[in-house]
């Protein structure tokens, strides 16, 4: 290649940012609307605080603003998910242990 011929290079693009966050968001599913929680990162989810302890929340149980809900594990980092509001938890929607996505439902709330 000769020197001063090279083609300019283009900026690397920026990662996307993610798309999870701690708060509910309304979704329309078979005509009705419901609140879902999603994952604010990629980890691994805990349900419980340690093996063989009751699991932070359950469904039915009603929760209140800023009560943990669960735990994600992140290169050795444990990020609490809390609750932004009082709520009824309709449903968990993962396993304990398992991996879940930035921006992945977590919980439904009534």
């Amino acid at each position: 290649m000769r020197r001063g011929s090279a083609e300019p290079i283009a900026p690397a693009a920026a990662p996307a940012a993610a798309r999870g966050t701690n708060a509910p968001r309304r979704l329309e599913a078979d005509g009705e609307a419901s609140n879902e929680l999603t994952a604010p990162l990629f980890g691994v989810v805990h349900l419980q605080q340690s093996p063989g302890d009751a699991p932070f929340v359950c469904a039915g149980q009603t929760v209140q603003a800023g009560q943990t809900l669960c735990v994600i594990e992140a290169m050795k980092v444990f990020n609490e998910v809390h609750a932004d509001r009082d709520a009824t938890v309709a449903a968990v929607l993962v396993a304990s242990g398992q991996e879940v996505e930035a921006g992945q439902p977590l919980f439904r709330f009534e």
